[in-house]
């Protein structure tokens, strides 16, 4: 199998994301309809037959009333009221046993013939009695017997009516769980693929990066000998293929194999330059282009003599430090350099490029000038945005159903369909937190994507911190409390007004104090301390927990990372919470971090700029 180029590899990235993505999507869908014709099924079946079973429940109560108040009464317009009521009854027993199965049948049958009896044993006796107005002990006695006869009729009625209620809400109610235990299955299988599918992708991502970086870092370096005129060099150029870099470097391995070989003249150098595919512009030292390739000419729509001459950094503006504010005696680099920035275009419009810059130095260290070689990178750029694009809108098309199923479960356990049993709310209630969970780790995503493309949105003004600290600690009170933790808040002796996002800084003490809570040991104790250090306030997080290794303290703030151990899994997450903060934090100029020690706890610190005037009027960010 020929090797992929860089767009290759990109586009193998793109598609396995899609691939993944897809699997997920299929399934909810696959969920919902599943859910949904379930849901129809209750609805246009289990529903009705219950609710006739209740309507008839109800009927006949209402026409055994009105034939025993005829009878005490002696009123004989009820016994017609209880006549006019019989037909409804009749109907919704019809109705009952033309959608009753083979357990309910019987049921049904024997209720419509004993009502028969009873309607006609107890109008008759309420009739009778209407008509005789002295009863003598013999006839008494003939009434006695005739009404413990109806009373025992009334009696089989309601108890098979009682049952027929009762077995149909059986089965709607089991019909409900059943939906509800596949709607847990599929999440679990689909963030099961979710966790996967991401794995493999980060695992992708740094076998790729690596792949590409690892070249070019050695072709810059290569680049450098050659500058300085050591031809001799061998080409050490880890893992070629066939992709641009491979290209790039096959070109840079001709050219030195001519320079072996041939007098060095400026138009033999000239043609092996123009032959590259990338751009490369050699500069002077004091920044003035000196050499152009036609790939920088095609890239930013100039004729090489209008570069040759202009200084760098009209051509690479925001690169000018990393060009020529190193530490070489003439202020050039004075090391390789690899960075992304943006060239300017004779139209004005910049093109990002994967610029490697590398001085040139001859004799006892002297620098000749750069040597810059540039990628354009507007493709892979446009990839990335696509692909943070397609994240947001993914997760918003997640989000929306998913709050809808888990607004439903909540009905369900608020017994918007009546009573269930003890195991129908265990399951609902386990079906709910795991769709919470869900939403939450959407809405983190969500956070990432928008934080990546800058499009996250924040109301900056200016706000006294401990009374922030102080909502968020009464905000996870009660989460601490699901793992006999206590949160407590010390220093809210001192006054520091900080220019932050309420909601987002909330959410990141809430990160931090959640993050305490989970890994502190039951009836631990988590301490908040709010201290300002002149300019400087600083929220810090202390917890009794078991502390966090050495070797991963300097990657607790990466994406996806976790603690390997048994409470971290048995607790959840997906490592998303303190990345996130981080870059809140970092966008309101503070800094972030932590003191760990294996056994003796970890404590998290936020540092923020501190003001003493509390206006808190927006604050522009720049």
């Amino acid at each position: 199998m020929p090797a992929l180029t860089l767009r290759g590899k990109f586009g193998l990235l793109l598609a396995a994301f899609v691939v993944a993505m897809g699997a997920v999507t299929v399934l909810n869908f696959a969920t919902s309809r599943r859910v949904g014709a379930d849901v129809e099924l209750v609805e246009s079946r289990a529903y009705p037959q219950l609710t006739n079973a209740i309507r008839a429940q109800a009927r006949f109560a209402e026409m055994a009333r009105l034939i025993e108040d005829a009878a005490v009464t002696g009123e004989p317009s009820l016994l017609e009221r209880a006549g006019q009521a019989r037909p409804t009854f009749a109907s919704f027993v019809d109705v009952l046993l033309a959608d009753a199965g083979p357990s309910s049948r019987p049921t049904v049958l024997r209720v419509r013939s004993d009502f028969i009896r009873y309607y006609a044993d107890a109008t008759g006796l309420a009739t009778y009695l209407l008509s005789e107005a002295d009863l003598d002990s013999e006839m008494a006695g003939e009434i006695e017997q005739r009404g413990q006869g109806v009373f025992a009729l009334r009696q089989s009625i309601e108890a098979d009516l009682d049952s027929l209620v009762a077995h149909y809400e059986q089965q709607m109610t089991s019909a409900l769980g059943e939906a509800a235990a596949r709607v847990r299955r599929q999440s679990k299988q689909a963030l099961a693929i979710s966790v996967a599918a991401s794995i493999g992708l980060l695992l992708l991502l740094l076998y790729v990066g690596r792949r590409i970086t690892r070249p070019i870092r050695a072709l810059v370096a290569l680049t450098g000998d050659v500058g300085q005129g050591d031809f001799d060099r061998p080409m050490d150029i880890p893992s070629l293929g066939t992709d641009e870099v491979a290209v790039l470097a096959s070109s840079f391995e001709r050219m030195m194999r001519e320079l072996r070989t041939t007098t060095v003249s400026r138009s033999f150098l000239d043609s092996i330059i123009a032959s590259m595919g990338d751009s490369l512009i050699v500069t002077g030292p004091d920044g003035a282009i000196e050499t152009v390739n036609q790939a920088t000419c095609a890239m930013l729509g100039y004729d090489a003599p209008e570069l040759v001459g202009a200084s760098m950094r009209d051509v690479a503006p925001d690169a000018d430090t990393a060009l020529f504010g190193g530490s070489g005696s003439d202020g050039s680099p004075a090391e390789v350099r690899a960075l992304e920035t943006a060239y300017r275009s004779a139209s004005g419009q910049t093109v990002p490029v994967s610029l490697s810059s590398s001085p040139i130095r001859r004799g006892a260290g002297t620098t000749q000038g750069v040597v810059c070689v540039a990628q354009d990178i507007t493709e892979r750029r446009n990839l990335e945005r696509m692909k943070d694009e397609f994240i947001a809108t993914l997760s918003h098309e997640l989000r929306t159903p998913l709050t809808a199923v888990v607004s439903t479960l909540d009905m369900l356990a608020m017994g918007i369909l009546g009573e269930m049993s003890d195991k129908a709310r265990e399951l609902i209630e386990v079906g709910r937190r795991n769709g919470e969970r869900l939403v939450a780790l959407i809405d983190d995503v969500l956070d990432l994507s928008r934080i990546e493309s800058g499009t996250l949105t924040d109301d900056v003004r200016r706000h006294e911190l401990t009374e922030i600290v102080a909502e968020a600690v009464e905000a996870n009170q009660a989460y601490a409390g699901q793992f006999g933790v206590t949160l407590t808040v010390a220093g809210g002796a001192h006054r520091a007004i900080v220019s932050v996002d309420r909601g987002r800084f909330i959410q990141v003490l809430s990160n931090l104090l959640s993050n305490a809570a989970k890994y502190s040991h039951d009836g631990g104790r988590v301490r908040v301390i709010v201290a300002r250090h002149d300019s400087r306030a600083r929220v810090s997080v202390v917890d009794e927990g078991a502390g966090i290794p050495a070797d991963a303290l300097d990657r607790v703030f990466d994406r996806f990372f976790r603690v390997d151990s048994s409470t971290t899994r048995e607790r959840g997450g997906v490592g998303l919470g303190l990345s996130i903060s981080k870059a809140i934090v970092e966008r309101l100029g503070g800094a972030i971090g932590l003191n760990s020690q294996l056994g003796h706890g970890t404590t998290f610190w936020v540092d923020l700029p501190a003001h003493d005037d509390p206006d808190d009027s927006p604050e522009p960010r720049g």
